[in-house]
């Protein structure tokens, strides 16, 4: 199976019981938006990403290797 940036964010912060709107407040996002690139209906963008992280406390490559090397997380 292979995941997209997006819906390996959502699988990592499932896997961990980290709630998105935590991560939606921490990036300055609304919840609508957060669930928009959850669910895949919208592209996160590099700026959004890098807020993800740091927001999430992964390095910035972190979900682009998962879904490069078709990892689980």
């Amino acid at each position: 199976m292979s995941l997209s940036i997006e819906l390996a964010i959502k699988k990592y912060l499932a896997d961990r019981g980290i709630r998105q709107s935590f991560v939606s407040e921490k990036c300055g996002f609304t919840k609508q938006k957060m669930y928009a690139i959850t669910s895949g209906k919208q592209k996160v963008t590099a700026d959004e990403y890098g807020l993800i992280c740091e927001a999430v406390g992964v390095p910035y490559d972190y979900f682009y290797n998962a879904v490069s090397d078709n990892n689980v997380l």
